[in-house]
């Protein structure tokens, strides 16, 4: 099973591949590189916001405003404790 590094290095090598993304050397230190996006990574960056809020938006359904402000980590560890359980 890939671990979080693995998986986030794949996603960046796929976004690569397609274009949306690209690595750039750290400025101050070449041993680090950074990824910015693209002119069309930056296009579809407006509809991806949308459906994330749309995601948020349903997944929240129900939840308090007490509630509300917690949720993300809360989904954090309970997408930690099912990666941890897959190893």
């Amino acid at each position: 099973m890939l671990n979080n590094k693995s998986y986030t290095v794949a996603a960046i090598n796929k976004l690569e591949t397609l274009g949306y993304v690209e690595r750039r050397n750290d400025a101050t230190d070449k041993r680090y590189h950074r990824i910015y996006l693209t002119e069309k990574g930056r296009a579809v960056k407006p509809e991806l916001e949308a459906i994330v809020g749309e995601v948020l938006f349903i997944l929240q359904h129900g939840l308090s405003d007490g509630d509300r402000p917690v949720f993300p980590q809360m989904m954090a560890t309970v997408a930690e404790n099912m990666a941890r359980a897959n190893r």
